[in-house]
This record gives structure tokens, C-alpha cells and sequence, in this order.
């Protein structure tokens, strides 16, 4: 029955999001991987010196691909049948040697994958049959890789290439398990990605197999190249520069490592998650072996010789992200295996899983990144600091495992959902304390409380030199100084400079007694501070009644003023007055009561669901009792009990339907009188205001709602349909006159004006004669009046200035 009912697996989900800005990224990265990777030779090589002119780049770059001999000497056939027997001797390697077989995770067919370990085998198998070479023949029968670079990086691409075409083409076959990020239905997209989760030839695994025999054991082979490279140059073996054998031993240990915990490789995001295509492909057989390589073949023509400090200070760097990447990776292995020899603590999630929030993961959300980049650092340390070129590998790794943290981050958040959330709080404030506890020990411990407080304080200083001060202040001025500074001193904490004010303090005290037993000079030096003091007393002073008007005036300027209009009752608020600008408190007011209703109603719904689900329980348990044959046999664990399953959440549904009739009436209640009263008054007054205003601008007054109506125009969405002569017409007509041109134009666009003839006065005709003098006599009288008003005005102010 249950198998019946189990969804169908779907083996090739559509992608519904991108990676790497999706199909033209995707495309960006193909081209370029492969372009930088010649570039890096290129721009840092024996002829330039690893210093390249940056003006003469772009010309360098076009003459070399606009010249076919260029092309053609990117090819060396005998470079390419070289890699190819390397790649068959890894291959057969796989077959040949013997090997544990692990399964891998579980995939979405509820099947697990199987994985032939052997790589560590092979490496020590390739690294035999190198060292017997260079032992039988001497080190410069293994210079072939520095001496055939390019035509070595041209085979590899090609066979990148090949195994991405090969791969993408056989994914379109039926039955195959595809890959959730590389199903786009985009070529591009998909060909860079790889579509097919798991390519395999019968039980030969592709990706697992690249991802660490070709390109990996080749890293370390290439290094060795090159370190006889410069055996060759220096005289031997044994001339090998320091800087080379750390390069030697850190990358060699570092692909060591991970061949030997082959089985940690089958959890990781490239062999759970992404398919194999033209990224993996060229990443594993291209990129890591002659990208990763480019600080051994800078110390081949620029030999670095370090010293004994220097060699042990990269060491330590070394060792030190070593153990952290190592330490943190066992960490994790060790927990998603089922055992916890640390007692680590975790989380455990909705679905089951668990996440680590002590020990390595608990400090860090990716403890082994940081341990990786401080191992590349390392790396790139012995080619000294002449040039950045041989830092890039530094760099693009910084960006690649912010890139792979990004996705990690995208992949958690999709499986854990809030979980995930969650999780990132509690690792985010386990990370601050394990950080408070290493800080604090360094951290200056300071006193939290001011020094009048404390009792060893407040005896001396308070009622010894404090009042010792003011009793014994020459002057007002000086005593006005003395509390002036005790005031802006009293919430000292740190020792310092507490103890330098009490200090000062106690010599005022000498001086002022010296000046009141008689000292000439004491006395004279009181008189000329208290004199300064008076002065600077003045004008603390003027400054803070200024101080003091300014803020009522600002309180004043913005204090809340009735505008007439009706703040309408609701679940939030009474009735209130519309005020302007609306106090803080009210608004603060307002949001808080929506928001406590909001979480009121979620919180009702939520219990609803919850007693939904008890009856579905019930029922369910019913049924399955009923289904086994055992109905009447087992206590029911819901049916039985369901009183006391509902009672809290019926409580708890009570309380908040009590707090419903309060926001019913709070919206239902009536504006008292006295607030109706107050609000038509105002409303009143408003139109009042407003109707003396507009009686000031027909006498001519600019006031600053004349220069408003005239800086304001229609709406933007008005304003695009009218043309430059409606809009000139409507500049026109908010002027406030009403005669001349500015009438005619009102009264064209249907205006209503005090007195509609007026504006054809200025016309001149004889009959207006009358009616021109008449306005005459008006703007005259109005004259006068204005010039009565201004001259009582300067007489007021003069008045005022002699008094």
C-alpha cells in the first residue's frame, strides 16, 4: 500500500534557478578558464621575468591570436601522447589496483553510487616510478613538463573538452539520473554544469575518478618537474632552494592528505550535487595541475632563498591552517558517520538531521575554507613579494570558496528552511562568546561606576575637598567655576583621570587658603581668574538663555496644531483630533496596537490548526487501530484524552477573544463634545486663515502660499498630456491677479474672477475711463495706507531703542 502511494522518483527535475549569472556567465567562465590558464604561462614566464608591462598587454594579446604561427605553437603532439599515456596509465591504475569499495550517499532513487578507493595507491604508484626515473637517469630526465608547458595544457584542455561533449551527450540517453542544477534546457548553461550526476562506464565512476587521480597526482609531478628543473640549473639535487622544498613538501602533503581520506571526497557538494561537465572537467584536468603549479615553476628561473627564520615562520603558517582544515573536516566526518568522540554539541532539525554548533563548526560556519586559504597563502609565501602574479592562486581560491559558501548557504536553506535560520542564531551568538572569551582576558578592565559613588570617594572628596572648595572660593566667579567643574566630572570611572582631577583639585585648595591667609601673589592671580571668569560666567550664560529660547522656539515651530480634520476611530485608536505634525506617541501607539491585533489573529489561526490537527490525529489513530485489528485493545492516545489536549489551547483562545469587545468599542466610541467643539473651532479657524491669506494676495502680498501655488504644477501623470501651451497657460493662471492678460487667460479657462469686466479696463477704451480712475484711487489709497503703516512701525522701533 505504502509502496503504491510513494511519489515516482524523477530523474531529471527541471533547474529553476542559475548559477554564475546563468547561460552568458556560464559561457564567460568556459572561455576564460581555459585563456587564463595560458595567460598565467604567458604573463609570467622566464622572458618577462613574472613582471609583464601592463601598457603592452592588450598589444601583445592581439598580435598573438591574429598570428596563425602562434596558434600552431600551442600544439606538441609529443606533449599530447604524453598526457594521453598518463591519463590510460591512471585509468588502468583504477582497473589494476586493489581497493576498498564504499557506497557513497544516499541519491534521490534511494540508491547509493559505489566508489573503488585506490587513488592513494596509484599516487604512491606514480611517485615509485618517478623517483626510480630521476634516481636511475638524474633530474633532467624529468624536465619534460617545464620544457613542453604549453603544448602539456593544450592536450589537457582537449581532453577536458572531449569528456564534457562525451558527458552532456550520453546524459540525453533514457534513465539517466541528472543532476537538479544542470537541467536548464540551455546548451550552454548545461554543457558548463554537466547534466548527468553521475557519468560512469559500467562501474568506473567519471567524476569521482577525476576529481583526484589525473589532475592531483599530476600537481604533484609537475612540481617535482620543476624542482629538477632547478636542480638542473643549480647544480644538483642537493642546491635546491629552501623556498622550493616548501613548495614541494606543502602541496605534495596537501594532495597526500586528500588522496588518503579518499572516502571523505563522496560527501562533498561535487559529487552530491553538481553534475559533471565542462566546469569539473576543466577545473580537474586543466586547472589544478598547471594553474595550482605556478609557484614551482616561478622559483624554476627566480630561486628564492628564504633563510631558517622565514622558512619556519611559512612552515608554522602552514602547519597552523593545516590543522584547522584537518582537524575541522574530521570533525564533520566523524559526526556525519554516527560517532562523536569529541562530545560535540548539535542541533537537530525538523527533518531529522543534525548540525554542529560546538567545536570547529561552532566557532566557524566553514572552519575548513579558512584552514584551506590559509594553506594557499602559505603556498604562495616562498616566491617572496616581487610580483602579485604568483598570489593569483591566493585570490581566485578566496573567491571560489566565498562562491561555494554562497551555494552551501543556498543548498541549507532550501533543505532546513527555518531551521536553517535558526541554526545561524545559535551559531552566530556561540561565535561571539567563544569570541568574548579569548578577547576578555587582553581587555583593560575598567570601573563601571563613577567615582563619587563609591563610599571610599564620597567622604574625602564630597565633604572634604568639595566643600573645602566652596568655603574657601575668594569669589562668586571662582565658586561658580568650581561646581561648573565637579559637574562635568562626577561620572569619571577610569583611575587615570580621576585621580588627575582630585589632584587638581587639592592644589585649587592650597591656593585658595594661600590667597586667604594673606599671599599678595595668590591674591592677585585669584583676582585676575575670578575677572576671567566673570566674563566667561556672562557668557555661558547669554549662551544658555539662547540655548533655552532657541529650543521654544523649536518646540514651539513644531508643536502639534489642530488642523480641523477627524482622526476617525479604528481597532487602534479612540476618537482623536487630526494634529499636524502628529505627535510621536500617538503613532507609536497606533503601530504597536495594529501589530499586537496582527499577531493576536496569526496566533488564533495558528491554534485553530493545531486543534485541527488533535481531531486528525484522533481519527487517524482510530483508522489505524481499526486497519491492525486492534481497535478496542490499545488506549488511544488522543481519542481518550482529547480534553486535556484542547483545554490549554481553548484558554489560551479565550484570552485573546477577551481583548476583541475592547477594540470593537475603541472603534464604535463617539467624539466627546468638548473634542468636537475644539476640532470645529479649529477647522473655524482654519478657514478663517485661510480667507485673509487669499484677501492679502488679491491686495498684492507675496506670501509664501502665493510662491507655493506658483512653484507647484499638475500632477506628473497631467503634466505629461499637456502641451507647452497648456503648460504656459497654467503658469499663467496661478499668478493671484486678476486683471490684464493673467484674467483674460483665466477667464478663457472658465475661472470665476470678482469682477469678470475688469480685465478689459486696460484696454483704454473711453467708457472704462471711469472705472480706470477709480482703480487708480484704490491702488493709491492702498499706497498710503501701506506707507501710514511702515512709518508707525519705524517710530515704534525707535521708541523702543531709546528706552
Amino acid at each position: 500500500m505504502a509502496a503504491k502511494d510513494a511519489p515516482p522518483v524523477e530523474l531529471a527535475p527541471r533547474t529553476t534557478s542559475y548559477e554564475f549569472f546563468g547561460p552568458p556567465g556560464a559561457l564567460f567562465v568556459t572561455l576564460t578558464v581555459p585563456a587564463i590558464t595560458y595567460g598565467l604561462f604567458f604573463a609570467c614566464s622566464e622572458t618577462n621575468g613574472c613582471t609583464p608591462s601592463i601598457s603592452t598587454i592588450p598589444d601583445q594579446i592581439v598580435a598573438a591570436v591574429s598570428s596563425p604561427e602562434w596558434w600552431a605553437s600551442l600544439w606538441d603532439t609529443q606533449a599530447a601522447l604524453m598526457y594521453l599515456a598518463w591519463y590510460a596509465f591512471t585509468v588502468v591504475a583504477w582497473f589494476v589496483l586493489p581497493g576498498d569499495w564504499v557506497q557513497g550517499t544516499t541519491l534521490r532513487t534511494g540508491g547509493k553510487q559505489s566508489y573503488k578507493l585506490n587513488a592513494f595507491a596509484t599516487f604512491l604508484l606514480a611517485l615509485g616510478l618517478t623517483s626510480g626515473t630521476i634516481y636511475r637517469f638524474g633530474p633532467s630526465a624529468f624536465t619534460l613538463f617545464y620544457d613542453k608547458w604549453v603544448g602539456f595544457v593544450t592536450a589537457s584542455v582537449l581532453m577536458a573538452t572531449v569528456q564534457a561533449v562525451y558527458c552532456y551527450a550520453f546524459s540525453f540517453h533514457k534513465g539517466k539520473l541528472l543532476a537538479a542544477g544542470g537541467n536548464s534546457g540551455n546548451f550552454i548553461y548545461d554543457f558548463f554544469i554537466g547534466r548527468e550526476l553521475n557519468p560512469s562506464i559500467g562501474s568506473f565512476d567519471i567524476k569521482s575518478f577525476n576529481e583526484l587521480r589525473p589532475g592531483l597526482i599530476l600537481w604533484v609531478l609537475v612540481n617535482i618537474s620543476m624542482a629538477c628543473e632547478q636542480a638542473v640549473r643549480r647544480g644538483g639535487i642537493t642546491q635546491i632552494t629552501d623556498s622550493m622544498w616548501l613548495v614541494l613538501a606543502f602541496q605534495g602533503w596537501y594532495v597526500a592528505d586528500g588522496l588518503f581520506s579518499e572516502s571523505a571526497l563522496f560527501t562533498t557538494m561535487d559529487i552530491t550535487t553538481d553534475g559533471f561537465g565542462f566546469m569539473l572537467a576543466i577545473g580537474d584536468l586543466s586547472w589544478v595541475p598547471f594553474v595550482y603549479s605556478l609557484q614551482a615553476r616561478y622559483l624554476v628561473f627566480k630561486q628564492v632563498e628564504l633563510g631558517p627564520v622565514w622558512t619556519a615562520v611559512i612552515f608554522l603558517a602552514n602547519a597552523t591552517g593545516y590543522f584547522i582544515f584537518r582537524d575541522s573536516n574530521g570533525e564533520k566526518n566523524d559526526f556525519r558517520n554516527g560517532s562523536n568522540p569529541k562530545n560535540l554539541k548539535f542541533f537537530t532539525t525538523a527533518s531529522g538531521s543534525k548540525l554542529l554548533t560546538s567545536g570547529w563548526w561552532g566557532r566557524s560556519r566553514h572552519p575548513n575554507y579558512f584552514g584551506d586559504l590559509l594553506m594557499a597563502f602559505a603556498w604562495s609565501l616562498p616566491t617572496g613579494f616581487n610580483t602579485p602574479i604568483t598570489y593569483f592562486y591566493v585570490s581566485y581560491f578566496a573567491v571560489l570558496l566565498i562562491h561555494r559558501q554562497r551555494r552551501d548557504e543556498a543548498h541549507c536553506q532550501k533543505k532546513y528552511g527555518k531551521d536553517w535560520d535558526t541554526y545561524k542564531k545559535l551559531e552566530s551568538l556561540n561565535f561571539r562568546a567563544n569570541l568574548a572569551r579569548l578577547v576578555s582576558p587582553l581587555r583593560r578592565v575598567r570601573p563601571r561606576v563613577p567615582f563619587f559613588q563609591l563610599a571610599a570617594h564620597r567622604i574625602p572628596t564630597l565633604w572634604s575637598l568639595y566643600r573645602g572648595l566652596l568655603k574657601e572660593a575668594p569669589t562668586d566667579e571662582i565658586k561658580w567655576r568650581v561646581k561648573a567643574l565637579f559637574r562635568e566630572n562626577q561620572h569619571l570611572t577610569g583611575t587615570g583621570a580621576t585621580t588627575h582631577n582630585l589632584l587638581k583639585g587639592y592644589k585649587y585648595l592650597d591656593a585658595f587658603k594661600k590667597a586667604n591667609a594673606g599671599d599678595k601673589h595668590q591674591q592677585a592671580v585669584m583676582e585676575r581668574y575670578s575677572r576671567a571668569l566673570g566674563s566667561k560666567s556672562d557668557r555661558a550664560y547669554w549662551f544658555y538663555l539662547a540655548r533655552k529660547e532657541h529650543a521654544w522656539q523649536a518646540r514651539l515651530a513644531n508643536r502639534p496644531i489642530m488642523t480641523g480634520g477627524f482622526l476617525r476611530p479604528s481597532f487602534a485608536n479612540g476618537p482623536l483630533p487630526r494634529l499636524k505634525p502628529q505627535p510621536i506617541h500617538i503613532t507609536g501607539m497606533i503601530r504597536k496596537r495594529r501589530a499586537a491585533r496582527q499577531r493576536r489573529m496569526e496566533t488564533l489561526a495558528d491554534l485553530q490548526e493545531h486543534i485541527q490537527d488533535l481531531n486528525f490525529e484522533a481519527k487517524l489513530e482510530a483508522g489505524a487501530a481499526e486497519l491492525a485489528g486492534m481497535k478496542g485493545q490499545v488506549e488511544p492516545v488522543f481519542a481518550e484524552h482529547m480534553g486535556d489536549w484542547m483545554e490549554p489551547i481553548k484558554q489560551q483562545q479565550e484570552a485573546i477573544k477577551e481583548t476583541f469587545p475592547r477594540d470593537q468599542r475603541r472603534r464604535d466610541a463617539q467624539y466627546p463634545k468638548e473634542m468636537f467643539d475644539a476640532i470645529m473651532a479649529a477647522r473655524r479657524e482654519k478657514i478663517a486663515n485661510k480667507t485673509r491669506e487669499r484677501e492679502r494676495e488679491r491686495r498684492g502680498e507675496i506670501l509664501r502660499r502665493t510662491v507655493l501655488r506658483l512653484r507647484k504644477g499638475p500632477p506628473a501623470h497631467v503634466l505629461a498630456t499637456l502641451t507647452p501651451e497648456q503648460r504656459r497657460m497654467d503658469r499663467v493662471v496661478r499668478n493671484v491677479s486678476e486683471v490684464g492678460y493673467v484674467a483674460k487667460i483665466k477667464t478663457k479657462l472658465g475661472f470665476k474672477l470678482r469682477d469678470p469686466t475688469a480685465w478689459k479696463a486696460e484696454i483704454g477704451a473711453p467708457e472704462d475711463k471711469e472705472r480706470l480712475d477709480r482703480m487708480a484711487r484704490k491702488v493709491l489709497n492702498e499706497s498710503e495706507r501701506r506707507a501710514i503703516k511702515a512709518s508707525k512701525q519705524e517710530r515704534d522701533t525707535s521708541v523702543h531703542h531709546e528706552t
